[in-house]
């Protein structure tokens, strides 16, 4: 419950969001819908004291999902941040009696000594911004000639780590049903592909470069991320319009997910104008004339 929220341009409302439910705050641009949600809400919640408004009585704990990047350079990608990364590193590890820190191209034991892991080579201009030009030992890959010897089955496909980050998420995602991995991290693995599947993006290839990444999908990313987890009672998820940039037929994979963090104790606020989502949602905050 917010009491007497007036920060910027709302009038001291009293506002009931209800625990463990979809929310959706919706209204006309300018109505105040960021400033309640993020400047009074999540602020309040981050500092434990009322921020724009005269009481607060929650004990969630928030979890901001925006648009901003989920990377600043190309290290980052899909799988590292959804931690992929880690189960695929292990399974190419116990099958090949190298090292997990061989499959990482952020690691000296398996990066291309060259780009160190970058793939690209940066080449600095004086007066213009940098350009960067594919690695001619590695190729782009990233990794060592050591690593990239290294093939194994995934799903009656021999494959080096190079050549399945190369692979879209809807085509890693076929091959690791057909893959014996250990029980906890198949779970976790396929819930995690098709969380993303079910997003709108079966189509990013799995090592893709999180600077390339859109806002809304990095977003997506974000949200994907949440399932393969634990339980998430106490947290409050929030997002800004994730329906931005996403196909109509998208938008039923996106409450698919919204779904899945409920079931699993998330409270969800979003704000959003898509009447699709709106209609889906427990209960409706609207604000403005």
């Amino acid at each position: 419950m917010i009491t007497g929220a007036s920060a910027h341009n709302l009038k001291d409302i009293d506002v009931r969001i209800p625990v463990a439910r979809l929310t959706t705050v919706t209204g006309v641009s300018g109505s105040g819908k960021s400033t309640l949600v993020e400047d009074v809400l999540v602020e309040s919640l981050r500092k434990g004291e009322p921020v724009g408004c005269k009481k607060i009585d929650c004990n969630l704990k928030s979890v901001m999902v925006d648009q901003s990047p989920i990377g600043r350079n190309p290290r980052s990608t899909p799988a590292t941040y959804t931690k992929l990364s880690d189960i695929i590193r292990n399974h190419y590890a116990e099958k090949t009696g190298l090292t997990p820190s061989h499959f990482s191209f952020n690691r000296p034991e398996g990066a291309c000594p060259t780009c160190k892991g970058m793939g690209a080579l940066e080449v600095k201009m004086r007066y213009l911004p940098s350009t960067w030009i594919t690695c001619s030992d590695c190729d782009g890959r990233r990794y060592s000639d050591e690593v990239l010897e290294a093939q194994i089955d995934i799903g009656g496909k021999l494959l080096n780590i190079a050549e399945f980050y190369d692979l879209s998420i809807t085509e890693a995602h076929s091959l690791l049903k057909k893959t014996k991995l250990e029980k906890k991290n198949r779970r976790k693995a396929l819930r995690l592909m098709k969380a993303l599947e079910d997003i709108g993006l079966g189509y990013l290839t799995m090592g893709q470069p999180s600077p390339t990444l859109s806002g809304g999908e990095a977003q997506r990313v974000k949200l994907a991320k949440y399932l393969g987890g634990r339980r998430l009672d106490g947290r409050l998820i929030v997002l800004d319009e994730p329906s931005t940039g996403l196909h109509p037929q998208d938008i039923n994979g996106l409450l698919r997910v919204l779904d899945s963090l409920i079931a699993r104790g998330a409270t969800a606020l979003v704000v959003e104008h898509n009447t699709d989502i709106i209609r889906a949602a427990d209960w409706i905050v609207d604000l403005g004339p």
